[in-house]
């Protein structure tokens, strides 16, 4: 038998990214245009009025409706779902180059995903600077999305403060940005620390103190937590960025999204040949 040739744009997938924005944009390939049905996912189909089941032809007894494709709809939910995860361009591809040292954290990244249920624990990924911890993050925020359908939010902690001082500064009661991050079944939030004052310090709190509370899975990344030259997770300077409440709301991201520390190199500096083979979450 003849082997399927498929796609070359999308590998069979029936959607593609686009990335030639800040934010990843993915949208259906046109090869799922050969499905005939309209963009709205929806298709003409005859309907008896006797059973109330689809026919094949037109006929006396039947009337015109519009039922949704069982081929198109689906690709279209999930690109709506990937676009409404704001992944970042630059960590967004199907696939990065990790080094070897990385493996075992990918490895845990797939095991993760693949149990992922409703109100999972989720993890803070900590380290120096550069060892891949953002890659990381998308990567597995995005494997929940297209292999689990899962609704995500991505949001780098700086620009989502500076979204909700501009939602406050044009006379809004509340931003709907964070009451969003509050409510969604998974936020991933890269740079959770980088806190400069005790407004940027509270609403981070906030978040995530009703994320514990809802039990809704989060995920983060922070270069504030060190290993403790007693093999332990030294996380003070943690605690002092989150402000006030920074020791409280430490203790519950132990609890729901407990602290992973990601060794390695600066990935940022490693030559090409230093880098190895692509493996996808």
């Amino acid at each position: 038998m003849k082997k399927k040739r498929l796609c070359k744009h999308c590998g069979g997938e029936q959607y593609r990214y686009r990335s030639n924005t800040s934010t990843l944009v993915a949208e259906p390939c046109e090869c799922l245009a050969t499905c005939g049905c309209d963009e709205l996912q929806y298709r003409w189909v005859h309907v008896s009025y006797e059973t109330g089941r689809i026919v094949p032809e037109a006929g006396p007894n039947t009337y015109e409706a519009q039922a949704k494709c069982k081929r198109c709809a689906p690709v279209y939910e999930l690109v709506r779902r990937l676009n409404e995860a704001r992944f970042p361009t630059k960590h967004g591809g199907k696939s990065k180059p990790i080094t070897k040292e990385q493996k075992p954290l990918y490895a845990y990244l797939r095991q993760w995903v693949k149990a992922w249920d409703e109100g999972a624990v989720g993890f803070t990924l900590c380290g120096a600077v550069g060892v891949g911890k953002s890659q990381a993050l998308v990567a597995a925020a995005r494997a929940l999305v297209e292999k689990r359908r899962v609704a995500v939010r991505f949001s780098h902690a700086p620009q989502l403060l500076h979204t909700i001082k501009l939602d406050i500064e044009r006379g809004l009661a509340s931003s709907a940005r964070f009451h969003e991050l509050c409510q969604v079944p998974v936020l991933a939030i890269d740079e959770v620390a980088e806190l400069r004052t005790e407004w940027e310090q509270q609403i981070i709190s906030d978040v995530l103190l009703a994320r514990y509370q809802a039990g809704l899975t989060t995920m983060a990344t922070t270069n504030l937590v060190m290993v403790a030259e007693d093999g332990g997770l030294d996380d003070e300077e943690l605690v002092d960025q989150l402000g006030s409440a920074g020791r409280r709301v430490a203790s519950r991201m132990h609890e729901f999204m407990p602290l992973l520390v990601v060794g390695g190199a600066d990935l940022r500096r490693l030559r090409p040949a230093d880098k190895q083979a692509k493996l996808e979450v």
